[in-house]
């Protein structure tokens, strides 16, 4: 299956953020993956993504406030 969807996943372990990328790949997805609450937020500045998945507990800023922030 061929897609077209842009997924940005975001957590700040990086195994998390590899099985993530491995699963959806594999699907067809596009993924970006962002180690932190900052670095996602730069990288949506810059592009568009059609889904958004994040760890809730990060340090500096959760999930929660991400999503705020978003």
């Amino acid at each position: 299956m061929e897609s077209n969807a842009k997924i940005l996943v975001i957590d700040d372990e990086i195994k998390i953020c590899d099985n993530v990328e491995k699963i959806l790949s594999k699907s067809g997805f596009e993924v970006i993956k962002a180690m932190s609450a900052k670095e996602a937020l730069d990288k949506m500045a810059k592009e568009a993504f059609s889904l958004l998945i994040s760890d809730i507990v990060m340090p500096e800023t959760n999930g929660l406030e991400l999503l705020r922030l978003v």
